[in-house]
């Protein structure tokens, strides 16, 4: 299972096309509290201004698609696919 760091940057990192699950995970590092994420997952939908709690995931099904994040901190976030 690849896992990519999504620095809390702000910048749109491409994931490229995923085929099954795709798991959002919030590290807590650095500590802040509740992180905020932009998703986009082609021909799917956008998930703008998600809230992830540290420690905590959330699971989205890209179908396929080619999907892009952007992590607005405070922590990294952590994309397993």
């Amino acid at each position: 299972m690849p896992v990519i760091n999504v620095p809390p940057d702000g910048q749109i990192y491409g994931l490229g096309q995923i085929g099954g699950q795709l798991h959002i995970y919030n590290t807590g590092n650095p500590p802040g509290g509740n992180t905020t994420y932009n998703l986009t997952i082609l021909n799917v939908g956008a998930f703008m201004g998600q809230l992830l709690a540290p420690g905590f995931m959330q699971t989205f099904l890209p179908a396929g698609n080619i999907t892009y994040i952007q992590n607005m901190g405070p922590s990294k976030l952590q994309a397993l696919f």
